[in-house]
């Protein structure tokens, strides 16, 4: 079998038993009871909050983080940048940190190799926050 094809193939075999295995061992009936009976009333508000302080925190972060740098980004720019590349970032995770270096070598003319190291710096904090959250519960 040709490579290309099987690297092609493989990860959808792998979600396919994946999504088999869940099906085969979930009563569905009971997970349909349970979105039934939720309080979506508390849960919408709930997550809506928590999506919104996530964005404005990582907002603040990625500008104290060039700020540290002395690479000066204001708070409104930051926020810009994030909501495009939050919406990017849906998509693909790594063409977001691309637009992320890409606006800040044309804006702040910070070359590629240095904002690349910026962004990885800032995506482990972002990495770190997300693992004390984990720990808090």
């Amino acid at each position: 079998m040709n490579t290309k094809l099987w690297k092609q193939l493989l990860p959808l075999a792998v979600s396919g038993a994946i999504l088999l295995y869940l099906f085969r061992h979930i009563d569905i009936r009971m997970c349909f009871n349970a979105m039934l009976t939720a309080n979506v009333s508390l849960y919408i508000p709930s997550l809506i909050a928590l999506i919104l302080i996530t964005f404005l925190l990582d907002t603040q972060n990625l500008a104290e983080t060039l700020k540290h740098f002395h690479y000066p980004l204001s708070w409104k720019n930051a926020f810009t940048l994030r909501g495009v590349t939050y919406l990017i970032m849906t998509i693909d995770y790594s063409v977001g940190m691309g637009v992320l270096i890409y606006y800040l070598k044309n804006h702040l003319g910070i070359p590629v190799m240095r904002s690349t190291g910026l962004m990885t710096f800032f995506n482990g904090i972002t990495q770190k926050a997300l693992v004390y959250m984990a720990i808090i519960g």
